[in-house]
Order: C-alpha cells, then structure tokens, then sequence
C-alpha cells in the first residue's frame, strides 16, 4: 500500500494530468480550474454519461447553463449559515473516525475515512437517521450503476428505485429534512428540519 500511494504522489509532483483505470485525473491547481471553467471542452454531461445510471445525477451531469438553474436551488442548503449549526456534532463523527484509525497507524482512507465521512456529513445536514448510512451508499451506488449484488438489492435499477423512494419517504417525514421550497425564479427559501 505505501508503494502506491508513493508511486501516485511522484505522479501528481509531475503530471498535472494522469491517465487512470477509467479516464483521466487532474491534479494541479491550475489545470483543475481550466477544467472546471469549460464545460465546453470538459463537459460533465459527457463525462456522467459513460455510467449506466437509471435517474438523472443533478446537478452533477449538467454543464452551465442548465447546471447553474439547480446550483441556486442547493447552494443556499449547504452554505455555511446552513453547516454551522452542524459543526460539533460534524468534528464528533469525524474524530469517531480517526481515532481508531490513529491507534491502527493506518488505513483506507477513502474507504474508512472520506466515502464514510461524506455520507455522515450529508446525513447530520439534512437530519437523516445515521443508521441509515450503508443503506444510502448501496443506493448511491445503484444509482451510479456500480451497485455489487446484495440480498436487499438485486439491481442498479431497483437499487435507485429504492434510493429515491427512501429520500421521499424521509423528505415527507416529520423528523427528516423538508427540502426547500422552489419558486418559479429558481431561488430556495430556507430549508428547516421537521417541517
């Protein structure tokens, strides 16, 4: 494992752009802004639109300007007005998972630390049950169409179907998240939980 990740960070010191498994990986500043700031040339509909997902990743495969419609919509959700509030109990599962980790002198860190820590992240902000964390990344997974095979699950698509049911049920519930409430200009009002 330390070979690797020595062989990756050689590659980054001198390649701001490195050909992986499934594409192509951006890794110095300036390049990622160029990309980021071209849609044209770097579109991320073309990009999303390799993966065999069965719903529309909003706003994820859109470019500018269609994009920009569903940005103004979440933004407001995740702004740091909207995280503050979040912040202690966001620094108490990111040290639950370090700890452990710390004691070991070595880990997975996308596996134990960043893909956990998003979805925890994403569940404390919009008031989702923690629980529920595993079954969120089989759906998410469905949804991307990189679902493995399971006893709950039996395909990406019914992964998804069930991913977006769930979030329904949770936005309607009365201890989940409302979402926002979007007015014809495309703007959000504030979003409150238990509504």
């Amino acid at each position: 494992m330390a070979e690797s990740r020595d062989a990756a960070w050689e590659l980054v010191g001198r390649c701001p752009l490195a050909v992986v498994d499934d594409g192509y990986a951006v890794t110095g500043r300036a390049l990622v802004e160029e990309v980021l700031k071209d849609p044209v040339m770097f579109s991320s509909k073309t990009a999303f639109g390799v993966l065999s997902c069965p719903v529309p990743l909003v706003p994820l495969a859109l470019d500018p300007p269609e994009q920009t419609r569903y940005r103004r919509i979440l933004q407001p959700l995740f702004s740091p007005r909207m995280i503050t509030p979040h912040e202690p109990e966001l620094r108490r599962r990111a040290a639950g998972l370090i700890e452990p980790i710390a004691e070991r002198g070595h880990c997975d860190f996308i596996a134990e630390v960043a893909a956990v820590f998003a979805a925890d992240a994403f569940f404390t902000v919009v008031g989702l049950p923690s629980d529920m964390r595993h079954q969120f990344v089989e759906w998410k997974d469905g949804v991307l169409g990189r679902a493995a095979p399971s006893a709950s699950v039996t395909s990406d698509a019914e992964a998804a179907r069930n991913g977006l049911q769930a979030a329904a049920n949770c936005s309607t519930a009365s201890r989940g998240w409302c979402g926002s409430v979007v007015s014809d200009s495309a703007t959000a009002t504030t979003c409150s939980p238990g509504c």
